[in-house]
């Protein structure tokens, strides 16, 4: 009888573990909205990590396909050394199964006086490498919680290491401007 009511409660549990997994993995209808964005970058020849702070900006047109414009803040290595750096950029993306699948282009900012803010009035900022990526994003566990991977290289004529990023991402809002322009967010200060 004991070992009877244990298997229930074992097939319980792996039914609803089941339940939980089959929504985490389903994106919902529609992913437009504005995002808050925190993750973790990884050069892929020397396994440096650096941490990854944003939003991100999502808008769906007629067709199904998304347009995002995102900014996100993280620590760089330049010439000058270890620098705090915005990386600012737009991307497509399109659902394929349980993925919105996309491409993006990002330019590098930073301010010209090292260990200055990028964005600190009256300072100019220095122009980085402009940055090609591929991502992916999917459903986590929360009701508006989504993971992305991306993996990045420099458009050809730039030099940058090759990245990738695992980014989590918070959906705080689903409302979108409504004209064929997005504004490009402005940095999450941490």
């Amino acid at each position: 009888m004991l070992v009877r009511i244990a298997l229930s409660i074992l097939m319980a549990a792996l039914c609803l573990q089941g339940s939980l997994a089959a929504r985490a993995g389903d994106l919902p209808g529609n992913l437009e909205g504005y995002y808050r964005a925190t993750g973790v970058t990884t050069e892929e020849a020397s396994g440096i990590k650096r941490d990854l702070s944003g939003t991100m900006l999502v808008a769906r047109d007629e067709s199904g396909e998304y347009s995002l414009r995102f900014t996100f803040r993280t620590q760089l290595a330049t010439p000058q050394g270890e620098v705090k750096a915005d990386l600012i950029g737009t991307g497509n993306a399109r659902p394929e199964g349980d993925r919105l699948v996309g491409r993006s282009e990002t330019q590098a900012i930073w301010a010209a006086i090292p260990g200055i803010d990028p964005r600190f009035a009256f300072i100019p900022g220095k122009l980085g490498p402009r940055i090609q990526s591929t991502f992916e994003m999917w459903a986590g566990d929360g009701a508006d919680s989504f993971r992305s991977e991306v993996r990045t290289v420099a458009v050809p004529g730039y030099e940058y290491a090759a990245t990738s990023s695992q980014i989590e991402l918070i959906r705080i809002s689903q409302d979108v401007p409504q004209d064929d322009r997005l504004p490009i967010p402005q940095p999450h200060d941490d």
